[in-house]
């Protein structure tokens, strides 16, 4: 049963994200901003939120030691958090590992799912080249991928900060 209220979830998540995806993008030239512009700084948003989300969702969710963050050396200069705790009940780990794949499924499959696109990314990188444009077509192969990357770190970094903080 858990699998289908995170499916539904997914497809709730991902119907919020396309349309903030779609409410973002036009107003990209309300602001000035071209369009794959936009899409650039929206992948490169939703790759730091998904970082931060990962750390959150681990530090609060992760009950049991058994964190997608564990070979993460930020993570284990936390000294693992968070603790696995052999007093919990099993019914807790097993309602905080649903907790954890209920919100990951609507929020960094679903939300982000929808909010970023790479689709959307490879079409703007064939149009701009197509047009002439290579070096825009560059750019936005080289900072989508390089930017994504560097900002899912950040976000990583800046949510081990904060539980780093929250512990001590």
């Amino acid at each position: 049963m858990t699998g289908l209220w995170t499916m539904l979830l997914v497809a709730v998540g991902g119907a919020i994200g396309a349309v903030a995806r779609g409410l973002a993008e036009a107003a990209g030239p309300a602001i000035g901003v071209t369009a794959w512009v936009m899409v650039l700084m929206v992948n490169i948003l939703g790759c730091f939120i998904i970082g931060l989300l990962l750390v959150w969702l681990e530090c609060r969710l992760c009950r049991d030691g058994g964190s997608r963050l564990a070979t993460h050396p930020g993570w284990r200069g936390l000294g693992n958090l968070p603790m696995p705790d052999p007093t919990l009940p099993a019914p807790e780990i097993a309602r905080a590992r649903r907790r954890l794949r209920l919100l990951s499924g609507l929020l960094m499959t679903g939300v982000l799912g929808g909010f970023t696109t790479f689709s959307t990314v490879a079409l703007d990188v064939v149009t701009l080249a197509e047009s002439g444009r290579l070096v825009e077509a560059c750019l936005d192969v080289g900072l989508s991928v390089l930017g994504g990357v560097l900002a899912a770190i950040a976000g990583l970094e800046l949510g081990i900060r904060h539980c780093r903080a929250a512990r001590g």
